[in-house]
Formats: C-alpha cells, structure tokens, sequence
C-alpha cells in the first residue's frame, strides 16, 4: 500500500486482484486500483462489514505478506487507508453505517456487482437521483457515462494553438434535448472548459456518431486517437453499453420511472451495436455477411414494414428486400433468425427440466410441454395444470371449434386454446391466437387464454395489448409454453402457489412474461 503522487493510497498491484478473484473481477484487468474502489467493492460483495473486518482481510492476504508489509508501510499504513476509504464510501451515499456495521443500498450492490469505481458508481448514483426530478435527455445520459473512467480514454482531444481545442463546438446540442440544470449543460456553459470534462464530450460526441449509424471511416477520421482500426470505435461502444446496462438495472432497483429503464436500455443496445435499438434483435444474431449498413439500410428503406422484427423478416417476400440485401443475404438472415429461436427454446428447456428434476418435478410434465404436437399438446397443458392443483377440463370434441381446455376458478371459468407453430422457430400468428375469442359460448368465460410454441408474434402482442387497454369487457391473455413451464416449475420449488396461477389465468390481460409471475 502506497500514496500516490495525487494523494490516493492504492492497493499493491496485481497481487490482491488475484486474491480477490470473483469478489472484484474487474481488479484483475486494471494494473492500479484506488483502496477506495476495492473497498467499495469488498463491501458491495458482502465480504465485510466494518473497518477491523477489513483490515484483518487485506492482511490475512499474500498481498501484505509480500506487498505491504515490506515496503507498504506495515499494519499502520492499513488500517489508515482503510479508514480513509470507508470515509469515501460513506460520503458517497453509496454505503450507509448503522450500529451494526456497513452496508451498500441497493443501487450501490447493482454497481459494485458491475465492478464500476466508486468515483463512477457516485456520479450515475447522482444522476439517478437528480432524474427523479427531471428527466435526462439522451444527450445527458451519453455524457454521464461518457464521464466514466471505464470507457477508456479515446478520443483524444485534438491540439490546437496553445493547447487543447475546445470540443464544445463539435457538440453543439439541440437546447431542447439539452434542458437547463443538467451537468451536461452546465459543463457546456463553462467559460473555460477543464480538460478532463473536454475529453468526456469528446468521447460522448464519438459514442452518439457510432451509436447513430454513421460509418466507422468517417468516425476514426473524425475523432483524433481512433486511428485507423474500427475496433476502437467498437471498444468504445462495448464499454458504454456495459456501464448503461448497468445503470438500467441500478435505476430499476431504485424504483425509477420505467421510462428512465426502457431509455437507458435502449441507449445500451445502440451503443453496444452501433445501430438504433430496434435493430438490436437483427445485430446480435451476428450474420455472415451482414454487416452494420446492411442492417441500417434495412432499417431507412422499411418505409411501413417493421423487416427489423426478427417474424416479419421471416414473412416479408423476397422481392421486398431488392436493392437492400441480396437473395443470399435474406437466405442467412432467415436461417439465422429461426436457427435463434430454436436455440433460445432449447435453453429454456434444458433449464427447465433441470430444475424440475430438483424439485422432485416429472421430467415427462415439463418436457412434453416443449415436445409434444397436437391433441399431445393440449394434453400436456391439461396434465400441467392440474399438477400445478388447478381444476382443469380438456375439451376433445370440439365440432364447432370450441375451447381446447376449461378452468374453473372462483370467479367464473377461463378458456384455454393451446396451439403450437406448424414450422419449427416461427411465431404464431395474431390471426391464429385471436381465434380463442370466438370459444366459450354459454359459458361467459372471465377471460380467453391462449398458450403457444415457441411464442407470439410481435403484432400478436400489440394486439393482445390493446385489448388489454379496452374499456370493454373483451379480454385475451398470451402465455408462451416456456412462461407456462416456469409457472409450473415455481409451484415445485414452492415459489408460487396455486392461488396466484389461478388468479393470473383468472384476471391477467394482453401478454403474460416471466415478468409477471409473482413468488409468494
């Protein structure tokens, strides 16, 4: 342990990162690191709990045994920086001291777990707070992360006559997407711009070119230390999008509007492919010989067809794609697409019958579920469902097209239809799960329920959506088969019981996700 020509007391390099292992990972990718940080994190990771905890930890390791106790400045210059960096951490509002110990908020575990510095988990903490009254453009949130130490520290700032060149009129933000009182705009306003503030705009103004599609030639040319690899740019991109999917999920545990989550994660997406968000399902398929402008002009020549959404690609026919992507190209995009959906069912059913294994749960009861075709499938569902303790009748005459199955519950019965796609990987169709609404007759069902294989296409859930929000009594409920398998899963493990499957069966409108499934 040392101090640092600027004051900061820093951990012996490279030995206690591998001490630390999976409680910091982020140490052993970083030759110095500030006590404070690995404290913050020490404390995040629940390793300890209070100054003497620390101490005795840092000095049970190798590191002091060869480090610290030879040229560190022994137990004394430990316990000192320790208490200095706990000080830190308190200032920071990250960690709170209580009678008994010290303990990270909620916010603070979601940063810590991400392997962020404390200067870094203090600032988007700050943000976050700041957003509860009034919301941050994108422009802001690209800046606060921008502003972080871990996106690395390119671009550089182009030099100019006696110094550095101000970056602020490359930026030159809409004033509407760039409201009064953000540090965006204060920084902005500066009548000197600090250097270290400049660089941050720069790297910010480099992330929202990539993050807009702009092609990565004019973006290394553009923006000085990026020279001529793309890979730059791509790094650059990949460190955004891990610091914003974490202050997604930080903004989700601090109960922040869900506007704020969905903006954040769609700004991750953007930064981690460089292409608007919506493109996201098409980009992380990673297709042979689709390359990012394939995808965006896609995305500028669709007009009306959203061809971004993974099934509408599917169907769309080939003479729509002319002039955009060649037969090839559509051919692998297309393989790729199903070859995805195939793949993410097979996960979730491996994990399923995994875990049902576990909780004593019949392999037969969930694999069928992901299996099974036809009068197999409905049987299947039937079997499910009454294991999961619910009172379940399966209709096999069906000469009017009536209802595959019957619930009865408390307030009325349910009507189940259960249909799985005829060619492997394809969503179903909205004009196919809508057919439930035609069943029940005489039974006035208080509500109409479709389960399906792999799952429902995107204007099914738009649908089953807006029907959720009608005034009327209509109502229509979609539950993938792999939703359905959770729900079962979780009445075995005892995290659900019968009364909260009924009650979502019974009440729940538009499309049911993991999400949405209650443990007691």
């Amino acid at each position: 342990m040392r101090e640092t020509d600027d004051g900061n007391i820093e951990a012996a390099p490279a030995c206690l990162p591998h001490l630390l292992g999976s409680v910091e990972p982020v140490v052993s990718q970083i030759p110095k690191r500030p006590l404070a940080d690995v404290i913050f994190n020490l404390i995040c990771a629940d390793v300890a709990d209070g100054e003497d905890a620390m101490v005795n930890f840092i000095s049970s390791t190798f590191a002091y045994l060869t480090f610290y106790e030879q040229a560190g400045g022994g137990l004394g210059a430990v316990v000192t920086a320790v208490t200095d960096a706990v000080r830190r951490c308190i200032d920071s509002g990250l960690v709170v001291r209580d009678a008994d110990g010290l303990y990270p908020t909620q916010v603070a575990h979601v940063f810590g777990a991400a392997g962020l510095s404390l200067a870094s988990a203090a600032q988007l903490a700050s943000a976050l707070e700041q957003s509860r009254s009034a919301s941050p453009s994108r422009q802001d949130l690209i800046f606060e992360v921008a502003s972080c130490p871990e996106v690395g520290d390119r671009p550089w700032l182009r030099r100019g006559i006696g110094g550095f060149q101000d970056p602020r009129p490359d930026h030159s933000p809409d004033g509407s997407e760039c409201p009064p009182g953000s540090r965006l705009a204060a920084t902005l306003a500066k009548p000197v711009m600090p250097p270290h503030e400049g660089r941050a705009l720069a790297r910010a103004r480099c992330l929202q070119e990539w993050m807009s599609g702009k092609e990565l030639r004019s973006i290394t040319a553009q923006f000085q230390g990026m020279g001529a690899a793309a890979s730059r740019v791509r790094d650059l991109g990949k460190y955004a999008a891990w610091i914003l999917d974490s202050l997604a999920e930080a903004a989700q545990a601090s109960a922040a509007p869900s506007e704020l989550v969905d903006t954040v994660r769609a700004l991750a997406l953007e930064a981690r492919y460089g292409l608007p968000a919506d493109l996201a399902p098409l980009a992380r398929l990673q297709v042979p010989g689709i390359w990012r402008q394939h995808l965006l002009r896609l995305y500028q020549a669709e007009h009306s067809t959203n061809w971004h959404v993974p099934e509408t690609f599917l169907d769309a026919p080939d003479e729509a794609f002319e002039d955009i992507l060649t037969p090839l190209q559509v051919s692998s995009l297309r393989r790729a697409i199903l070859a995805d959906i195939e793949e993410s069912i097979r996960r979730k059913r491996a994990g399923h019958l995994a875990r049902a294994e576990q909780a004593s749960l019949p392999r037969k009861l969930i694999d069928d579920l992901y299996v099974a075709e036809g009068g197999g499938l409905e049987q299947a569902v039937t079997d499910a469902l009454n294991r999961a303790g619910l009172s379940v009748q399966r209709v096999v005459r069906q000469p009017q097209g009536e209802e595959d199955i019957r619930v009865a519950h408390a307030d009325g019965t349910v009507v189940i239809s259960v249909t799985a796609s005829k060619q492997d990987g394809r969503p179903i169709r909205w004009t196919k799960a809508k057919e439930i609404l035609g069943t029940g007759a005489g039974l006035n069902p208080v509500n109409y329920v479709c389960i399906g294989r792999p799952s429902f296409e995107s204007l099914a859930e738009r649908s089953a959506s807006d029907i959720a929000r009608e005034p009327g009594t209509r109502s229509i409920l979609l539950i993938p088969i792999p939703v359905l398998a959770e729900s079962i899963v979780r009445m075995a493990e005892g995290a659900m019981d019968v009364q909260q499957l009924g009650a979502l069966l019974a009440h729940s409108r538009g499309n049911l996700t993991v999400e949405n499934l209650q443990s007691r």
